[in-house]
């Protein structure tokens, strides 16, 4: 992984010029705008360690966290994270610059954001005594990443996304959900995919006809942005 330092970066920021590039063994104890930040987590292809049971009730919860740059904010959403005994946790809106991972006292960070620009920015973070667990990685963009994670009886596919608001242009949200499906393309039918984020849409509470993938539970009128999501999830429920 390659640091640009062209410009100043905030301290908090996890591809800061006070962290280095190198991950694994080599990697440097700095601080990530928390206490208690230890080695990199090792990136590699294969998990050595014990599979996730899957026969196991395993928590996953996902948060739009809205910035991490200010100090401390990060190490709240672990204790919330541990608090709610998540055995993964997707974020969105981290506002970090750079790809990569690094460990805490108590969790694996695995994070994609854009290189120059503090917007945006997804990430999974799962406990630390689960790292040994994540088979690879792939940061995809500061909207989209995958993980795929060691379980039993079949491995996990974690995808963490971010949607473009309703602000952006059609292009760049066309853009991210042609992204999304070569995310998903990559994946084996045989194995556990779980997609989870913020889709920044409205799905209303007009859902007959999308009534294989979603509830009845719906609330107000689905926007453009809504529409688009619907149709998506309906393609991958056929």
């Amino acid at each position: 992984m390659k640091v640009v330092t062209k410009e100043s970066r905030l301290p908090c920021e996890p591809l800061s010029q006070r962290r280095r590039a190198t991950s694994g063994a080599s990697g440097g104890k700095w601080t990530t705008g928390h206490d208690g930040v230890r080695d990199q987590a090792s990136r590699g292809n294969n998990a050595t360690g014990n599979s996730i049971k899957l026969r196991k009730i395993q928590k996953i919860g996902t948060w739009n966290v809205r910035g991490l740059l200010k100090p401390g904010k990060f190490n709240i959403v672990e204790r919330e994270a541990t608090r709610c005994g998540l055995s993964i946790c997707g974020l969105t809106e981290t506002h970090w610059r750079g790809n990569g991972h690094f460990s805490t006292d108590s969790h694996a960070v695995y994070f994609s954001s854009s290189d120059d620009s503090s917007r945006n920015g997804v990430a999974i973070i799962i406990p630390k005594h689960t790292n040994n667990s994540v088979m690879g990685y792939e940061a995809v963009s500061d909207h989209i990443m995958s993980m795929k994670l060691k379980a039993s009886p079949v491995n996990i596919n974690l995808i963490q996304a971010y949607a473009p608001t309703s602000e952006a242009l059609r292009l760049v949200l066309e853009s991210f959900y042609q992204d999304l499906q070569a995310t998903i393309a990559k994946i084996p039918n045989r194995e556990l995919l779980i997609i989870m984020g913020d889709f920044n849409s409205k799905i209303g509470a007009n859902s007959a006809q999308y009534s294989k993938c979603v509830g009845n539970f719906g609330l107000g009128v689905r926007n453009e942005r809504g529409e688009r999501f619907m149709q998506f999830s309906y393609y991958y429920t056929q």
